[in-house]
Parts: C-alpha cells; structure tokens; sequence
C-alpha cells in the first residue's frame, strides 16, 4: 500500500480550512473597525512596534518597544552618569 492511497493523508485538512477561514474573517472586522476610527494611526503604530520587537526576537536581539519608539520621535533620551564615558576617556 502506497502512503498516496490512504484517504486521510489525501483528504484537504477541513479543520485547518475553517481555523483559517476565521482567523481571516477576523482579520476582516478588524481592518474594518479600524478603518475610519480616529486612532487607527496609533493602532497601527503600536502593530508595527510590536512587529519590529518580534522579529528582533527571532534574530536573538532584545529591544524595548518605548525606547524604540521615543528614538523614532526623535526623542533624546538621558543617560544615568554611571554609564557615561569619562570625558577624557577614549573608545
């Protein structure tokens, strides 16, 4: 018997379908709820850093979303005195 003639490995995974089916449905009413709300612009914001802090997870780097966020702001942020360099200090 062939691994091609067992009906369930031939058979599309209806389970997955429908889990993918709503999980898009989802996706859906969200992309629609949020299309003329007045904070979409903040959602997405928040979405996109939460993507970046993801993805620098899986290549093994560990980011702060806020940090990352004010340096984008261009917010200057202030160091504690300990870690500054001494002034006369080189590299």
């Amino acid at each position: 018997m062939d691994i091609f003639d067992r009906p369930e490995l031939t058979e599309p995974p209806r389970r997955l379908f429908a889990a993918l089916e709503r999980a898009s449905a989802s996706f859906a009413r969200l992309d629609q709820a949020l299309t003329m709300h007045p904070l979409s612009s903040a959602f997405l914001f928040r979405f996109r850093l939460d993507a970046v802090r993801r993805q620098a997870g899986a290549d093994g780097q560990l980011i702060e979303p806020w940090h990352l966020a004010a340096l984008l702001e261009g917010v200057r942020l202030r160091m504690d005195p300990y870690l500054r360099r001494p002034s006369g200090s080189v590299g």
